[in-house]
């Protein structure tokens, strides 16, 4: 038996759906359900039955459901209580940085501003994904991330950029005189993305479709300059994380049209996220001393421009 599957069986529970339970801990049904059956085949009691397709508590469930509860709140009391450092460093965090927009030795290596006194080597890199895991399995306090969403189920986020998705198309492109796209605009495009960004676009094509939208072709390449020869040369158009606000941006020979969703235009946002009670928001703004609210994120090298758009602005000098 181990925490992460005592927070597995405490939201089944509560909620009493394995979907809902592996959607909230940012995992699989397979690893709810494997966590609750290595918990019955240990204590050899059967904690959960099935109604239909819905799971109910037993009898042995309900109290183990009670006990459960109890340990986890008691192990999350003590990770709190024994997080300041041995030199009295206040709040000491577990911090998780989503590594494809921060790497980790960049926040180590901070010391201009104080700030490698507070970030040690409890920094993790992950995706945006295994940001948010670490978050609900309660493995990390803190989070840096870019998502395509503010709001999060038990979690709190804190939004200090924002990257607006934008199309890049060339000059000769049959969408150069659009001033805006929306989702369906794409369904008869040849698109193109650097491979390094395509997980920015992953819930973006995963909602085209949902909306009936097929793409006719997606190319993934390594270079950005490949990016901008296939646009200019094929007729291709391409996904980008636009590094600036505003409308469309022209870069010679190229242009950025904003990308709209029902009328909104469709961002990438740099969260700060943390689970979401009054205890974490205190540690947090304890932690970061200032530096959340007092909008000096910059600090930390959050906001890095986009490989993408810095080659745009190179070619169009």
């Amino acid at each position: 038996m181990d925490i992460k599957q005592l927070r597995y069986f405490v939201t089944a529970s509560e909620c009493l759906n394995y979907a809902h339970t592996a959607a909230v801990h940012y995992t699989t049904r397979h690893a709810i359900t494997y966590a609750i059956r290595s918990l019955e085949e240990e204590f050899h009691r059967k904690l959960f039955v099935l109604n239909g397709n819905r799971p109910q508590l037993t009898a042995e469930g309900e109290l183990f459901a009670k006990k459960a509860k109890r340990v986890v709140s008691e192990f999350d009391r003590l990770t709190r209580d024994f997080s300041v450092s041995a030199d009295g460093c206040d709040s000491q965090m577990r911090v998780i940085v989503d590594a494809r927009i921060l790497p980790s030795s960049s926040l180590l290596g901070a010391g201009d501003d104080g700030m490698d006194v507070i970030f040690r080597s409890f920094v993790e890199e992950s995706d945006p994904e295994g940001c948010l895991r670490g978050l609900y399995d309660m493995r990390f306090d803190l989070a840096f991330g870019r998502y395509d969403r503010l709001s999060f189920e038990g979690l709190a986020a804190i939004c200090f950029g924002r990257q607006p998705l934008g199309v890049l198309v060339g000059a000769a492109h049959p969408l150069s005189a659009r001033e805006r796209l929306a989702v369906p605009d794409l369904a008869a495009c040849r698109l193109v993305t650097a491979r390094g960004h395509r997980y920015r676009h992953a819930a973006l094509l995963s909602e085209c479709r949902a909306r009936g939208v097929e793409l006719r072709e997606l190319s993934c390449v390594d270079d950005p300059s490949l990016v901008l020869g296939m646009v200019s040369r094929r007729g291709a158009a391409a996904l980008v994380a636009m590094g600036e606000d505003g409308a469309a941006a022209a870069y010679g020979a190229y242009r950025v049209i904003p990308l709209e969703e029902d009328g909104r235009q469709r961002c990438l946002y740099d969260c700060l996220v943390y689970r979401d009670d009054q205890a974490q928001a205190r540690s947090v703004r304890s932690f970061l001393k200032g530096y959340v609210m007092g909008g000096r994120l910059d600090v930390l090298g959050l906001s890095k421009v986009d490989p993408l758009v810095a080659a745009l602005r190179e070619r169009s000098r």
